[in-house]
């Protein structure tokens, strides 16, 4: 039995450092696709993804109108929305037409109250700088599967106030440096980020066909190319893992404690005076802590879904209450199972940490390299 205790352990630690592994490739990984839709770093790019969306890029009225964001903090209220504050500027061509209305909207800002201010307007060399001040709540779907190893884009959608056909917000790339995404053009430098870390910043257009012309018959529900500036952030996931960790860890040593305390004297009687009330008594109160906590933390994010960590409290739990049962039928000697009196519970104790864990790593793959 020494051979396969010392395998047992071999193969508990083997999982434990791929675990281990994953987690750190995650935290310093970046996303394959920075942005929302197609990310655009200069002008050619930006006249390449205009001529993906049908209708617009081929359009020789369109009015181009340069856009710039700056982002000053990024505060979560909950898990979808999102607290942003910065700048943004526009530059109108003197050749506009005498009508047009200059402006921005945030369709995606959910408080009428939390608008753009303007806060300046500028006369340029053939255009007019006007600048506002952007302080908003943001609605966004954000996927927390992965959480706390999980990469979010923050969006800042600007559409123009003038709603005629042909317009197109463009990034105002002369008021950056050479874009580089994980440099963080447009992010200030001392950006308060909440528990985030920042990854990259781009700007991006995703197309977006409208479902009806408006009661118009001006072309509107044709698909039109918005503008987007998105902030990469990733959790800082060490903080929350010593938070939550924390009450994991000694929940799978109680409950690797509840299997390998199950072990007699010659003479029969429990070597560590393990019984079936104490056995009940420890596993309901750590259930009871550990369903309080899950609660605690699916109300603070309120995500959709089940996310890394839940598995992982769900995971514990039920091995949790697996050895509750094993720890009660060996303790009761009332039910004579051969997998549990074989060589004194040596079969649980060999096998239930490499099970589990080989379940949460089979968990930790799917999601992170699943399809």
């Amino acid at each position: 039995m020494p051979t396969w205790r010392r395998l047992s352990v071999a193969y508990a630690i083997a999982c434990a450092l791929a675990l281990a592994g994953i987690w750190t490739v995650t935290v310093r990984s970046d996303p394959d696709r920075p942005g929302y839709g197609t990310a655009v770093l200069d002008e050619g790019q930006v006249d390449a993804s205009l001529e993906t969306i049908a209708g617009v890029g081929s359009q020789a009225a369109t009015l181009r109108i340069p856009t710039g964001v700056s982002i000053q903090s990024i505060e979560f209220l909950s898990a979808n929305n999102v607290v942003v504050t910065g700048q943004v500027w526009q530059k109108y061509p003197d050749d506009l037409p005498g009508d047009f209305v200059r402006g921005i909207i945030l369709p995606q800002a959910v408080a009428e109250e939390q608008r753009a201010t303007e806060t300046y307007r500028q006369d340029g060399t053939g255009y007019e700088l006007v600048g506002w001040d952007l302080q908003a709540t943001f609605r966004q779907g954000f996927d927390y599967r992965l959480y706390p190893f999980d990469h979010l884009d923050v969006r800042v959608l600007v559409a123009s106030a003038d709603r005629r056909p042909g317009i197109v917000l463009t990034p105002d790339f002369a008021s950056y440096p050479a874009w580089e995404p994980s440099t963080l053009p447009g992010v200030e430098p001392n950006f308060v980020g909440d528990g985030w870390r920042l990854k990259h910043s781009v700007f991006s257009y995703a197309s977006s066909p409208a479902t009806s012309t408006f009661g118009r018959s001006d072309g509107l529900s044709a698909a039109r190319p918005d503008l987007y500036f998105n902030v990469g952030l990733q959790l800082r996931s060490f903080d929350v893992l010593v938070n939550r960790l924390i009450l994991l860890s000694v929940s799978l040593l109680i409950m690797f404690g509840i299997v390998l305390a199950t072990e007699r004297t010659p003479q029969g009687v429990n070597r560590y005076d393990l019984s079936v009330a104490r056995t009940l008594g420890l596993g309901a109160a750590l259930l009871f802590v550990l369903v309080l906590d899950y609660g605690q933390f699916r109300s603070m994010l309120r995500p959709e879904g089940l996310t890394y960590l839940g598995y992982a409290y769900l995971v514990i739990v039920l091995g949790l209450s697996l050895a509750i049962v094993n720890g009660v039928l060996y303790a009761s000697g009332k039910h004579r199972i051969r997998l549990i009196e074989y060589e004194d519970n040596a079969i649980p104790n060999l096998l239930f940490a490499p099970i589990l864990l080989s379940v949460f790593l089979v968990i930790t793959l799917l999601l992170f390299y699943g399809a």
